[in-house]
């Protein structure tokens, strides 16, 4: 699992409940990094001197076996458009590092059945 930090903004449940929504179904395709130490921190900036949108920042941190240390952050001026653009990038992240992981996988039984 995973744990939601905010940053600049009070914590939000459904928030939070949001970013598990989009998330878990991520986790539940990969569940080989399910025992990450994983960190979801929100950061929304807001300048008090001048007048305009917020600007929403939000970034995971991932450690474990396959990533050491794995971080991806997106920021927009809407919150869930940033989330989505999160969770497409993970995917993708993840998505062509299990590929690489299942080749090699595949030639090194290759190289051990050649052997035998």
């Amino acid at each position: 699992m995973f744990k939601v930090v905010f940053k600049n903004m009070n914590a939000s449940r459904l928030t939070s409940e949001n970013i598990h929504q989009r998330l878990m179904p991520i986790l539940d395709k990969y569940p080989d990094i399910k025992n990450y130490r994983m960190s979801v921190t929100i950061e929304m900036e807001n300048s008090p001197q001048q007048a305009g949108q917020d600007f929403f920042s939000i970034s995971i941190m991932m450690s474990g076996k396959i990533f050491k240390d794995l971080r991806i952050k997106k920021s927009s001026e809407n919150f869930h458009i940033a989330l989505s653009s999160l969770v497409e990038s993970l995917n993708a992240h993840l998505s062509r590092r299990h590929q690489k992981n299942s080749k090699s996988f595949r030639k090194s039984l290759e190289i051990k059945e050649v052997i035998l």
